[in-house]
């Protein structure tokens, strides 16, 4: 069974397995989490699909005794806050 540190390094190195191996654990949880930031599970899941899309292109830079679960909330509440923005100024602007 390989460490945790050799998936990450996987990872870094472009596989798309090792990716979803270090955050499947945690996908569940932060598909909530942007829930309840956003009111709306559509929204929720498009957001999730950024934080991960971010996290995956920013792979290279995560280290190794980081937190994996810190980091994806911490990358999903910045697009939350955004998405919720956006869709007050939208109803605002109407």
């Amino acid at each position: 069974m390989p460490t945790s540190a050799h998936v990450l390094q996987q990872a870094q190195n472009g596989d798309e397995a090792a990716f979803a191996q270090l955050v499947t654990p945690y996908r569940r949880e932060l598909h909530v989490h942007c829930y309840r930031m956003l009111g709306s599970f559509d929204d929720a899941e498009d957001d999730l699909q950024d934080t991960l899309l971010a996290a995956w292109r920013g792979i290279g830079g995560f280290r190794a005794e980081a937190s994996v679960r810190k980091s994806r909330m911490a990358c999903g509440s910045p697009a939350s806050i955004t998405c919720r923005s956006l869709r007050v100024s939208e109803v605002t602007t109407r």
